[in-house]
């Protein structure tokens, strides 16, 4: 309860030192105005705040017999009053001065911003590029914290639908203003997630981007932060490990969060270290400008500073350099942490508070977390090449499949050949090796040589082009006896977004192809 009321004293002193996102203002009646009031009998009030408009109408699948006749307020504010409409839903928009205008004041009017994409390159981190891409699905879950349902968007990478193992989570939260469709739009965390799957830069996960911003009824945006953090940990968390294959444990969770989303991954990590191996904290710090809260977290972090350091791998600030309006007050949070003996890594990228470096952090932290020290940095061709040398070596491994009644299926096999920068194998389209390939495309492969073995986990892709198949009967010519490039039977396939684990009995190392 006392951290509550922390965040709420501290309210002011953060809209007026930091902002939601960066931008102060004076106040105006659209601060707190409702653009539509439906009364107890279905009738509807329309407002938009418009002080230099001459005219204001409401447009849209709204009956034509019951117009709106809107009149303008001394404080600006034009209002109109339809009669009662059936129950349902509508679309409808304003007509201000003859020209269409979106309701500025929906909840969902951040959403329907235009988003303009300025790539000239087209190889940009962010941009579209013609790669396997994986699903950004909208979900609702209950939420006990605040008693009512709620949304958030999860992406799952290409291949996640047909393929049974489990992922690491990451929670991936926006800024103050925004909502659970930033990221995935203005944010391009699919594309960016997309790119680096394809490139093998990063490990396969699940990425959860919640809903952060929650309507408080007094306007004290600072409130939400507390409350979020336990929506986190009572409702979002088991949502999503009951309704994805993901794994539950501590190794597997990461949690970011820009600005606001950073406070409020700060609130949620500090309070459940044991959650969390992995933090992310962009272009944010403690409730700036306000001496209560950094006593409280002044004495917190010496408490806890054991306890931070022994479950944070990864503890990582970040900005958009010294143009960045949290800066300051960063930097005099990480000061509490270095009083406190806690152990971080600090970065800074280009582009202030903006989109522009948090698009770039996005695209760090992915290649980083899930991965320990053991991980080999190498390129996707030098990986699948090192993944292949090892089965050559070995010259058989063990491929194991699940067939239609989920029973585990496990066979030697011997082909494996980089063909194009991919490691492909071979097999034949009557075998139920295939077939169960091919309702389930993810796959394992394991061999042993002498004191080492290999784990390969990822998704099987079919390559119907001859010459592909002609390749691999050329590397492997006592095939030729019962395979032909050209027949209906013969199959090639190449494993995708795959994670490769070198293990002995000391010790293992993994990277992905």
């Amino acid at each position: 309860m006392k951290k509550i009321v922390l965040y709420l004293v501290a309210m002011l002193s953060f809209a007026t030192v930091a902002g939601a996102q960066g931008w102060f203002r004076q106040p105006t009646p659209n601060d707190t105005l409702r653009s539509t009031v439906v009364l107890p009998d279905n009738s509807v009030v329309f407002q938009i705040y418009a002080p230099k408009a001459e005219s204001v109408a409401v447009m849209g699948d709204l009956p034509w017999d019951k117009p709106a006749k809107f009149t303008k307020e001394e404080n600006g504010v034009w209002k109109g009053r339809m009669g009662a409409l059936v129950e349902g839903v509508y679309r409808y928009r304003f007509l201000v001065d003859g020209v269409s205008v979106y309701d500025p004041k929906a909840p969902s009017a951040s959403e329907t911003s235009a988003l303009l994409t300025v790539s000239p390159k087209g190889d940009e981190f962010f941009a579209m590029k013609n790669v396997p891409h994986g699903a950004v699905a909208e979900r609702y879950y209950w939420s006990e914290t605040l008693g009512e349902m709620r949304r958030l968007h999860i992406w799952t990478p290409a291949g996640y639908e047909k393929s049974l193992g489990k992922l690491p989570v990451l929670y991936l939260v926006h800024g103050g203003g925004d909502t659970d469709c930033s990221w995935p739009g203005v944010g391009a965390a699919g594309l960016i997630l997309d790119n680096l799957m394809a490139e093998g830069k990063m490990v396969p996960m699940v990425v959860v981007m919640p809903n952060g911003s929650i309507d408080m009824p007094d306007g004290n945006f600072i409130g939400e932060v507390p409350l979020f953090a336990e929506d986190m940990t009572t409702s979002i968390i088991p949502f999503v490990e009951s309704n994805y294959r993901v794994y539950t444990d501590q190794a597997n969770r990461a949690m970011a969060g820009l600005s606001m989303g950073g406070m409020e991954t700060l609130e949620t990590t500090l309070n459940n270290p044991e959650l969390f191996s992995y933090v992310w904290v962009l272009s944010a710090s403690f409730a700036p400008g306000n001496k209560e809260v950094y006593e409280y977290e002044r004495g917190r972090l010496k408490r806890e500073a054991d306890r931070y350091n022994a479950n944070f791998k990864q503890l990582v600030f970040t900005q958009g350099g010294q143009s960045d309006i949290a800066y300051n007050n960063c930097k005099e949070t990480l000061a509490l942490f270095d009083a406190a003996g806690i152990k971080y890594e600090y970065m800074d990228v280009s582009g202030g508070h903006s989109w522009e470096a948090w698009r770039q952090n996005l695209y760090d932290l992915a290649q980083r977390i899930f991965k320990d020290e053991n991980t080999v940095t190498m390129n996707t061709v030098e990986n699948a090449t090192k993944a292949q040398q090892f089965l050559k070596n070995a010259k058989t491994y063990y491929l194991a499949t699940v067939d239609q009644d989920g029973q585990p299926r496990v066979r030697p096999f011997g082909t494996a050949e980089i063909i194009e920068g991919k490691l492909y194998i071979q097999t034949g389209k009557v075998k139920k090796v295939y077939k169960q390939l091919a309702a389930h495309p993810y796959a394992e492969i394991c061999a042993f040589n002498g004191n080492e073995w290999i784990r390969i986990a990822g998704e099987l892709v079919p390559d119907e082009r001859v010459e592909i198949k002609a390749e691999m009967l050329e590397k492997n010519p006592s095939l030729k006896s019962m395979y032909k490039a050209d027949d209906d039977n013969t199959i090639v396939l190449y494993f995708r977004n795959a994670t490769a684990t070198i293990s002995t009995f000391t010790g293992e190392t993994t990277f992905n192809f």
